[in-house]
């Protein structure tokens, strides 16, 4: 769930447990701004590709945080592919 709203709209359906539809829209929006504004994992199609920029065009025209700057880190501009990396060709 990389996109806010989707993310916004299944914490609102599902948080707290047992209490569905208790959050505000707002809440449930801020949670998922939180949640989506950490790194993480590098996109595994960036592989083999010269800059973050050859990924945000084909790959990410939504509206989300990815190649944002947040606190100083521009989001998806790192070298972690996660624990799984595979070979990069």
């Amino acid at each position: 769930m990389h996109r806010v709203n989707t993310a916004a709209a299944f914490i609102k359906a599902n948080m707290p447990l047992g209490k569905p539809y208790s959050l505000s829209d707002e809440d449930a929006w801020d949670i998922a701004a939180f949640i989506n504004s950490h790194e993480r994992p590098q996109d595994p199609r960036r592989r083999g590709m010269e800059s973050l920029e050859t990924t945000v065009h084909p790959f990410h025209q939504h509206s989300g945080y990815y190649s944002d700057v947040i606190e100083g880190q521009r989001l998806g501009d790192h070298d972690n592919y996660g624990a799984n990396p595979g070979s990069v060709e």
